[in-house]
């Protein structure tokens, strides 16, 4: 009662400004009504107007119980959720929370590799496309095949798998001034092509013959219109290729150093690498056409004794990391730079890590850490746990990489004797 007590007076409080405390919950200042509505499975429900902010949370919180009311992700949106549902969200696993988020979102990568997939079929041979990494200023850059000059246009892609309440929904899609956004629905496979500059809302949506429908594009003029746009130079930036690649911020530029060192030392042992057509995700590179590498890379030592710090956590959904499994991938591959150069390579098996506990597994039974602390040949630990951590990962290590050849070649060995 004290609790529901101090509830109303909050809300009388908050109604003289049109405030309001609950989700879920709005004020309609024309008709002095609190409005309640709810997005739920990709659908908005609008559940009335009421004369006050908690009848409102409370219809809010009622439909989401009818909905489903054994989900993390409903009942940590209650208002006021009872004692016993307080003790649900506590007890929570994050194994119950990812599988969760799994089922709601990873689907994401693979829709971006799908509209990948679809404007490639549809690009053609009178124009060069090349998809970029992480922390790059676009997802690709097109250029025609004829041009002699190193002037490409970046294009960034925006997909969506089906309408949300009646429209294609794309967030994010503000800050890309200068390129040419891509958006692409999948249910039906339609296509917008809008001009970066011309968007100045975050969440871009589009609706079947409203606003932006206007940009609407058929497939069979991409090529065409991709030409165009590269003939536009006042609208679209051109920039060599090579600073299209270049990563925006110094983490991202460290990564990129490092995974190319690291991939000429993995191609001189006469290994073959390949990329996962889905990006982002727990795979970064393909050895041999068959054994899934995790990379991981760092620049900066976090200690006086000279121990990288690596994390081992993803996302699993909004607001919710995760460790990797280990059945993501096989082997973690550790680059280490050193004064601008790649100063050491770890190769480890994911079967050490899931029986050291740093990714989920049957083979151990406690929570998996987030973050692994590696130490190559030229640190010194003196407490006892980092002692430890460096002896069973000096196996794993190639140390100084003053021949990087030979390095490459224990490298091929080691990965030779995990499959």
């Amino acid at each position: 009662m004290l609790r529901a007590h101090f509830l109303k007076r909050m809300c009388t409080a908050v109604a003289t400004r049109g405030a309001h405390p609950y989700r879920g919950v709005s004020y309609d200042k024309g008709a002095t009504k609190w409005r309640a509505r709810v997005a739920y499975d990709r659908k908005i429900y609008r559940l009335g107007s009421f004369g006050c902010c908690i009848e409102a949370a409370c219809a809010y919180d009622e439909f989401l119980r009818k909905c489903d009311a054994s989900k993390y992700s409903v009942l940590r949106r209650l208002n006021f959720p009872t004692l016993e549902e307080e003790d649900m969200v506590l007890n929570f696993s994050y194994e119950d929370r990812r599988r969760e988020n799994i089922a709601r979102y990873a689907g994401n990568y693979m829709m971006q590799a799908t509209a990948q997939q679809i404007i490639e079929a549809h690009v053609s041979t009178a124009l060069e496309c090349e998809w970029m990494c992480e922390g790059t200023l676009a997802d690709g850059i097109v250029r025609p095949s004829l041009c002699s000059d190193d002037a490409w246009i970046g294009i960034q892609i925006k997909s969506t798998a089906e309408p949300w309440n009646g429209s294609y929904r794309f967030a994010g899609a503000k800050k890309y001034a200068g390129l040419l956004m891509l958006c692409v629905g999948l249910d039906q496979e339609l296509l917008w092509l809008i001009p970066g500059c011309d968007v100045n809302v975050e969440c871009l949506s589009i609706s079947v013959g409203g606003k932006w429908d206007a940009y609407r594009c058929p497939w069979h003029d991409l090529s065409s219109e991709l030409q165009c746009a590269w003939g536009n130079p006042d609208v679209y930036k051109r920039y060599p290729a090579e600073l299209w690649k270049t990563p925006r911020s110094a983490r991202h530029q460290d990564e990129q150093r490092a995974r190319k060192l690291g991939e000429n030392v993995l191609r001189a042992a006469g290994l073959t690498i390949t990329t996962p057509s889905v990006a982002y995700g727990p795979v970064d590179i393909i050895i041999n056409r068959r054994i899934r590498v995790q990379t991981k890379s760092r620049s900066k030592e976090n200690s006086s004794v000279f121990a990288y710090q690596i994390p081992l956590a993803r996302k699993a959904g909004r607001g919710v990391t995760r460790p990797y499994s280990a059945d993501e991938f096989d082997v973690l591959v550790v680059y280490l730079l050193r004064d601008g150069s790649l100063g050491g390579m770890f190769v480890i098996p994911v079967i050490e890590l899931a029986l050291r506990g740093y990714v989920a597994s049957s083979m151990c039974d406690r929570k998996p850490c987030t973050s692994l602390c590696v130490y190559p040949p030229w640190s010194s630990p003196t407490l006892g746990k980092a002692v430890v951590a460096k002896a069973w990962q000096a196996k794993y290590s190639n140390g100084f990489l003053s021949n990087i050849f030979c390095a490459g070649q224990r490298t091929a060995a080691e990965l030779a004797a995990i499959v």
